[in-house]
């Protein structure tokens, strides 16, 4: 067998092993009415929840921070609006509030069932 095809296939199982087949999780699947309610009165909530679950969409925590924000392109002020309305929607939900300090970003997770 040649050692280039193994080497590859096991690191391949090996990410599997440690769930980080992004291919193989289970998503999160928006209901299309939340969907369209989302895009037509905040399109900013929506367009924060499809990046937070292309990501992490397969994950049942994540982190959720204002570094966050610059990345989309956006002020701290907008971000926090849009996190909140996911909140408020229930989209989303603070599971531990971090701020004890710079290494402990708060934790948020998916409000709904997949």
């Amino acid at each position: 067998m040649d050692p280039e095809v193994v080497k590859v296939a096991t690191s391949a199982w090996q990410h599997d092993a440690a769930g980080l087949n992004f291919f193989t999780r289970p998503r999160i699947m928006l209901d299309h009415d939340v969907f369209d309610e989302l895009g037509a009165t905040n399109p900013d909530a929506l367009r924060l929840y499809l990046r937070l679950e292309r990501y992490h969409g397969g994950n049942s925590t994540y982190v959720l921070s204002k570094a966050m924000a610059p990345t989309m392109g956006w002020g701290w002020s907008r971000w926090y609006a849009a996190r909140d309305a996911l909140i408020e929607a229930g989209l989303i939900k603070c599971i531990r509030p971090g701020g004890r300090g710079s290494n402990d970003p708060p934790i948020y997770g998916w409000a709904l069932k997949g």
